[in-house]
């Protein structure tokens, strides 16, 4: 039925074109950062299962159609008091730019305004239900577009008879995945206007589910050592992505993603190593793997 109401939706997509460019864009695939935006006292606050499903719906959505989405409780849960509510924008933007475990492009925030209006028909209420959002390059801080889909009254079923808060948290709950999946497509639409599309694969990339993540570090390598390393990162069985995230002369650190696991990537650099005679000690910490040249080896 939701699914028929499309055509009344409002979607509103502000494009700001001067912040066209992304560091994901074209070249590389957008690393995009949901996150729920509660500052107003009229909006659904986001440790509520409401809003938990339709964050879902919205990452499977926009992640559906080739954006690599983070979650924000995973990548900011050693930092950050996760259960936070009522957060103003400039605290999400704050809290986007000191995550370290992945090299954020863009983050996009939303909220959801539902509220109880009486029907013109005696004991009758009807749901009026939006859910706003814009997005934001984070390493500019310039806009990338906002959206926005409403349901007016009368555009949904009506409310259960004498519906209070939580009748009314359950009663969009269950139309959630179907919102948010609308709210997604206008969303990803969105962002593949700004960057062109989520950017290509590697040809060798696809996983059974979303490709492992780690950071590599390389330590006492040349520049021409590295040019040559990062050859061998692309030529890995099962290499899905990956990119500097921080280099100097000596000091090299890369965001790498692929559909292998910690072990099989161990080796394949310790059989690297072996293949271009350089001398390494090789540590590894979970998703953080590093490798530091030993004095006097070629």
């Amino acid at each position: 039925m939701l699914r028929l109401l499309k055509a009344a939706l409002t979607a509103c997509l502000t494009l700001a074109g001067a912040a066209a460019t992304l560091p994901g864009a074209a070249a590389e695939p957008l690393n995009l950062l949901i996150m729920g935006e509660d500052a107003s006292l009229d909006a659904i606050r986001r440790n509520t299962p409401v809003f938990d499903r339709v964050l879902q719906a919205i990452s499977a959505e926009v992640q559906a159609r080739g954006f690599a989405v983070y979650d924000e409780t995973a990548v900011t849960m050693e930092i950050y008091q996760i259960d936070r509510v009522r957060r103003s924008d400039a605290e999400l933007i704050s809290l986007a730019r000191t995550v370290e475990r992945a090299p954020i492009d863009a983050v996009t925030s939303f909220e959801i305004v539902a509220s109880i209006e009486k029907s013109p028909y005696e004991g009758l209420e009807d749901l009026r239900l939006r859910i706003t959002g814009h997005s934001l390059n984070i390493n500019t801080g310039r806009a990338l577009g906002t959206y926005e889909v409403s349901y007016r009254p009368g555009e949904l079923p009506p409310l259960p008879l004498r519906c209070h808060r939580d009748c009314l948290l359950g009663f969009v709950g269950d139309h959630a995945a179907q919102i948010a999946a609308d709210v997604g497509a206008e969303l990803a639409a969105q962002l593949t206007r700004m960057t062109g599309g989520p950017g290509p694969a590697a040809p060798d990339s696809a996983c059974d589910g979303a490709p492992n993540a780690y950071t590599l570090t390389f330590n006492g390598f040349t520049t021409e050592e590295m040019a040559r390393i990062d050859g061998f990162l692309a030529a890995f069985q099962g290499y899905a992505h990956h990119r500097p995230l921080a280099t100097d002369l000596s000091h090299s650190e890369y965001w790498y993603e692929t559909c292998t696991g910690a072990a099989r990537l161990e080796q394949n650099l310790r059989v690297m190593f072996d293949q271009t005679g350089a001398e390494v000690w090789l540590e590894s910490n979970g998703q953080n793997i590093s490798a530091t040249k030993l004095p006097g080896t070629e």
